[in-house]
């Protein structure tokens, strides 16, 4: 069960009664809003990690994207991966700062099943 607090255009989801206390941050916003710039802001705390789809994506498919198909069919390959690793970050206490886009259902769900 979590706690949903919206702020400065983020939702700040927390743990209800939870020993550890680890918080996920996730931000939404259209285009060009400043998300991006808000997560960093967040991470520049202890105890929070910056998670970055950009930074992963074009670090590791740069030279594959190159469509909209690409980038869909290199985003769920990204989440697949990272999702369980995320869900053990927070269950051992460190708070992530999601810097995901949430703008289809399909990146809402996977976003969805980290909370659950």
């Amino acid at each position: 069960m979590f706690a949903v607090e919206v702020s400065g255009g983020g939702v700040i989801l927390r743990p209800m009664g939870s020993a550890h206390g680890a918080t996920l941050y996730l931000l939404c916003g259209k285009i060009a809003a400043g998300k991006s710039t808000l997560a960093r802001r967040l991470a520049e705390r202890p105890g929070r990690l910056l998670l970055s789809e950009d930074h992963w994506t074009s670090h590791l498919f740069c030279r594959e994207l190159k469509t909209i198909d690409d980038y869909g069919r290199f985003s769920a390959r990204l989440r697949a991966a990272m999702g369980p690793h995320i869900v053990d970050i927070l269950r051992r206490g460190l708070s992530i700062v999601l810097d995901f886009p949430a703008n289809t259902v399909s990146n809402r769900n996977w976003m969805r099943w980290m909370i659950d």
